[in-house]
C-alpha cells in the first residue's frame, strides 16, 4: 500500500481525481477491512470485514493492471505487485475459512460443551447441536 501511494504522486495530475484516488482509496481499504474484520467480536462481522477486504485487494489488482494498460506503470512493477496482493487474497481467504473451521468446531460439540446422559440412557444438552455418539459424555 505505501509503495502504491508514493507512486501515485508520480503520476499527471489529470490523473489525480481519476485512478490515482481510486487506487489509492482501495488499497488502505484492504488493510482498514482486515484489521476491522479482526477485531469484530461477531463472527458475522468478523467474515464481512474480511469479505470486504479481499473485494478491495481485487479491486486494487485492477487497478494496477490499468496504470500499466496506461504505461504509467512498468509491467515487470505491475506484475509484482499484482502478485503481491494475490498472497494478500490467499492470506485473507485462509483466515476466514481458520474462523468458518473454529466455528464449526464449536457448533459440533468440540468447544467447552458437556452433555449430560442421565441414569436411564436420555441425554440433555440446551441448543441445537449435531450429536455425534462418539462426542457424548457420561456424567452422573
Amino acid at each position: 500500500m505505501q509503495e502504491i501511494h508514493k507512486f501515485c504522486k508520480s503520476l499527471p495530475r489529470d490523473e489525480k481525481f481519476r485512478l490515482r484516488d481510486q487506487i489509492e482509496r482501495c488499497s488502505s481499504s484492504v488493510c482498514d477491512n482486515i484489521a476491522e474484520g479482526y477485531t469484530a467480536y461477531y463472527y458475522k462481522e468478523k467474515v464481512k470485514g474480511f469479505h470486504v477486504a479481499r473485494k478491495e485487494a481485487g479491486e486494487t489488482q485492477n487497478h494496477i493492471r490499468k496504470l500499466s494498460g496506461k504505461d504509467y506503470l512498468d509491467p515487470v512493477r505491475s506484475q509484482d505487485w499484482v502478485e503481491e496482493y494475490e498472497e494478500v487474497i490467499r492470506g485473507i481467504n485462509g483466515y476466514i475459512r481458520y474462523i468458518r473451521e473454529k466455528k464449526g468446531a464449536r457448533r459440533n460439540g468440540e468447544g467447552n460443551r458437556v452433555i449430560r446422559t442421565s441414569d436411564n440412557g436420555e441425554t440433555s444438552l440446551k441448543g441445537q447441536l449435531d450429536l455425534k455418539p462418539d462426542t457424548l459424555i457420561s456424567t452422573p
